[in-house]
């Protein structure tokens, strides 16, 4: 088996992400790439099927997840938002494919930090 240059940069990068840690920032609002940690409380518009709201904890935002990820931007830790979403006719989740109204409160900030 020949083992080229970037199979070795893939390896270590996966290792790196693997043993990655998350520490804690203060003294600042959400930035992008930053992780949210957040109580949040889905609830859809009209009931509809399920007439329980959706609940998600911890929920950690470092990618781009949509439109819920776009009203955490900015966001402090201890602030409480709510906001509606409008997942489109075509979204993936089924169930999902109509408007919810979200109620989150920011528990923490936290930033990864990668080793060498």
């Amino acid at each position: 088996m020949d083992i080229r240059d970037e199979d070795v940069t893939k390896a270590l990068e996966e290792m790196r992400e693997r043993a990655a840690a998350f520490a804690p920032v203060e003294g600042r609002a959400i930035q992008d790439g930053d992780f949210a940690q957040v109580k949040l409380l889905g609830t859809p518009e009209g009931g509809g099927d399920r007439c329980k709201p959706t609940r998600a904890l911890p929920y950690w935002r470092g990618r781009d997840d949509g439109a819920v990820q776009h009203e955490l931007e900015g966001g402090d830790a201890g602030e409480h938002k709510n906001f509606d979403v409008e997942y489109p006719a075509d979204y993936r989740i089924q169930r999902w494919q109509k408007k919810y109204h979200y109620a989150v409160e920011v528990l923490g900030i936290k930033t990864k930090k990668l080793p060498k």
